[in-house]
């Protein structure tokens, strides 16, 4: 007689746990001495919350939104603002900040969804952390996320300093399509679902999105690279040494590989680099415009 009642509790908190009214917001406060721009405004577990970037450290936090009082400041000689308007470009492809203009480099893991078995690099990725690193990012999409639950929850208690990059919740992508008509480019692809989706999975699993975005294929038209920067608020993304197609690493280098198994090449270049060569990985949030 008790596993209904178990059975209806279970439902009462999983429908409690999920994000309502999620909506795009641009409201500036400060907090303990800092200046932050709030660009979600949600209601979660019952608390009206909002999710904001300092504009300083570009470090995002999820917080009650009556813990805090918007008043305007300005935040134009802010490093977010200075790299949020560098990331506008009217490239096709690869588009957006490629490299941090600092000596050390920066690993970005795209998990795009996959149909291989087990689709995460977890060899590769422990052996990062057996090396001594930890920074590290993951572009995540929906799609991979909702499928490989295990890894994600391994991810979060494997001592990684992880920054969590939108790469949209589809991914959409069909071999032999022109680029103007794939990924997001897709005719009626809805933008708002692609990038808030991701967002609110990745809140409702206690993990904080970043105000990165790294644009599926690194494709998108300057309408879109716009409007996300503008009405989103987030900072696109690209790659100076995406190493499966043999872009070498600089000072500053965003690297990019896949960790979900559909691209080796770039996988064993990076286990070879981690033998042979000396890198210091930073923060993201470490990058300058």
């Amino acid at each position: 007689m008790k596993k209904p009642l178990i059975l209806f509790l279970l439902i009462i908190n999983i429908s409690m746990a999920q994000i309502k009214d999620y909506r795009l917001i641009h409201k500036t406060f400060e907090l303990n001495g800092n200046r932050f721009l709030a660009i979600r405004e949600f209601v979660w577990n019952g608390s009206q919350s909002i999710l904001a970037v300092n504009v300083d450290t570009l470090r995002t936090i999820v917080l009650p939104e009556n813990k805090i009082k918007f008043k305007q400041i300005d935040i134009k000689d802010s490093r977010y603002f200075h790299l949020l308007q560098k990331s506008v470009s009217d490239k096709l492809h690869n588009g957006g900040i490629k490299n941090g203009n600092t000596e050390e480099v920066y690993l970005t893991v795209d998990l795009c969804p996959s149909s291989k078995k087990e689709p995460f690099e977890l060899s590769t990725i422990k052996k990062f952390l057996n090396k001594g690193h930890k920074n590290i990012a993951f572009a995540i999409s929906g799609r991979w996320f909702l499928k490989n639950k295990k890894f994600v929850e391994w991810i979060k208690n494997s001592g990684l300093n992880v920054v969590w990059i939108n790469h949209t919740f589809t991914h959409f992508y069909k071999k032999g399509l022109p680029l103007e008509q794939n990924f997001l480019l897709k005719k009626g692809t809805d933008l708002f679902y692609e990038i808030t989706a991701v967002e609110k999975l990745l809140i409702e699993n206690e993990i904080t999105p970043s105000v990165f975005i790294r644009y599926p294929g690194l494709v998108a038209d300057y309408r879109i690279r716009k409007i996300v920067a503008e009405k989103y608020g987030l900072i696109a993304l690209g790659s100076d040494a995406w190493l499966a197609k043999g872009e070498k690493i600089r000072p500053g280098s965003i690297i990019l590989i896949h960790g979900n198994k559909n691209e080796p090449a770039g996988i064993k270049i990076f286990n070879k680099l981690l033998n042979s060569k000396k890198l210091e990985f930073g923060c993201l949030y470490n990058i300058k415009p």
